[in-house]
């Protein structure tokens, strides 16, 4: 039996950059759909009016509508919701994505939109919801999810996908491409060998379980697709949707995978330009004049302090040294490095701030990102508090589970040396004083803009401050024709 699924993803109110390029995660979950013969049907509201998606709830009765959830916009989601309850009385309504995989269960104790909470990847188990749609398998026979029955929240077992080879060809024709950047997303790893004390990047991808005298321990679970399959996606990408830009999402690259790359890059498709994630120290002087010849516009390293001893503490697998070394190389190859620092992570204190400052006008990257240190659940932080002289609220997954942006916010969640979260944060911002920095920038993902400059072949500032622009204004028709300049460069 045919029936129709409804994906709806939403950012929040406030435009940024990154919103305006396909979502990956969605176009495998599109092709998922397809491979089992039901229809599947995409609004992206952070491009399209929430009303049209309303009005075609109303008259098409979707069986099953799937909301791709994230904290800037959980609160408009809810209400829409809400509404699509209303005009479709019967559709099963579920809930997806990292705000969900994040807070699981606690977005229960505090909304009642949602019939099931989906947690972690989807294309393994996420046929299993389809099942359950046609009548064919029972609620508590799905993996990955999360309901209630009775009065009680349940939970079922959490399954990952083993072998990534069997991921389809992302069905990035759900999407009206000609509306984003093109600008495609290509994941070869999920997960990650390390375990920095402030990342939920394991968390969100699974995690391996074992069991140490009876006590239960938690390691990276690391999974790589053969790069045959990897080659298949991005000719397809290529050949069938014209891609010639590439984000490589991993968040720490494989360097065997990556040499992969390069090589095909250089063998079929010269003219491709793409950007990665870097790790300090992970690719030699031979394997980053490679990746400059095979395209790579832009590498970002998340370096985060520049002050060894803090370094440690977040778990870093290296040193400010290695830091020097690396962005020096990077450098010396023509590849623009963007790099990362976190401020206000704990044991952080003016005296590292000033180091870490410091640190990144001596390297001279080509951009510095500066962010707060946020603690989620399922970062190290989070799972042992007292590691790290943290206090957190007996409810402090359920105080932020609704919340758009907990580090401005005035709720108190944790607290440092005696601070609380927004305390903590409203004394390092003063800290902050690196010349040009724009805190109401629109455009934070400085490697998307090195990449869309390099097509166009104009220079990355001016391109910036036109998209900033044009972001603030919210001029529509402006955005449109630069995303159309960037697809007719792209050809």
């Amino acid at each position: 039996m045919s029936t129709e699924i409804v994906l709806i993803k939403y950012s929040g109110p406030r435009k940024y950059f990154d919103v305006f390029f396909p979502d990956l995660g969605l176009a495998y979950l599109g092709a998922v759909i397809r491979e089992r013969g039901h229809k599947c049907t995409v609004f992206d509201l952070d491009i399209q009016r929430m009303q049209e998606c309303v009005d075609y709830i109303k008259i098409h009765k979707p069986t099953l509508i799937g909301f791709k959830v994230y904290a800037s916009g959980i609160l408009e989601i809810l209400r829409l919701a809400a509404e699509l309850r209303k005009v479709s009385s019967k559709s099963i309504l579920m809930a997806g994505g990292p705000h969900v995989t994040m807070f699981q269960e606690h977005l229960f104790h505090v909304t009642n939109e949602f019939d099931i909470l989906f947690v972690g990847e989807g294309e393994l188990s996420f046929p299993q919801l389809l099942e359950f749609a046609e009548g064919k398998r029972d609620l508590e026979e799905i993996n990955n999810i999360i309901y209630r029955k009775d009065g009680t929240i349940q939970k079922t077992k959490r399954i990952l996908l083993e072998n990534l080879d069997n991921l389809p060809m992302p069905a990035w024709d759900i999407f009206d491409l000609k509306r984003y950047f093109p600008v495609f997303m290509l994941n070869m790893v999920r997960g990650c060998p390390y375990s920095c004390a402030f990342c939920t990047h394991n968390y969100l991808w699974g995690l391996k379980t074992s069991l140490n005298k009876g006590n239960v321990e938690f390691s990276p679970w690391v999974r790589r697709r053969t790069f045959e399959h990897i080659k298949r996606e991005i000719l397809s990408d290529i050949q069938q949707y014209g891609a010639r830009c590439f984000s490589l999402a991993d968040s720490t690259p494989d360097v065997s995978l990556m040499n992969s790359f390069a090589d095909l890059i250089l063998e079929h498709a010269n003219k491709t330009k793409w950007v990665s994630f870097g790790l300090v120290s992970l690719f030699n002087e031979e394997t980053l004049k490679k990746l400059a010849q095979a395209g790579c516009v832009c590498l970002w390293y998340g370096i985060e302090s520049g002050d060894d001893n803090l370094l440690k503490k977040m778990g870093k697998p290296f040193c400010v040294k290695d830091i020097e070394e690396t962005i020096k190389a990077v450098k010396n190859v023509g590849i623009k490095a963007v790099v990362g620092i976190i401020v206000g992570f704990p044991g952080d204190n003016e005296a590292s701030v000033q180091k870490s400052l410091r640190l990144v006008k001596h390297l001279g990257a080509d951009v510095v990102v500066l962010s707060p240190f946020e603690l989620d659940p399922g970062s190290q932080v989070a799972h042992k508090p007292d590691l790290y002289n943290v206090r957190l609220a007996n409810d402090w997954k359920d105080r932020i589970a609704l919340e758009c942006d907990s580090i401005e916010s005035n709720i108190e969640y944790y607290y440092v040396d005696g601070d609380s979260n927004y305390e903590r944060w409203n004394k390092f911002k003063r800290l902050i004083n690196l010349p040009g920095l724009d805190e109401d920038r629109k455009v934070t993902e400085s490697e998307y803009i090195f990449l869309l400059a390099d097509l166009l072949n104009i220079e990355y500032r001016t391109f910036m401050d036109e998209v900033d622009k044009i972001l603030k204004s919210g001029n529509v028709k402006k955005l449109q024709l630069l995303i159309d300049k960037c697809w007719e460069a792209s050809k």
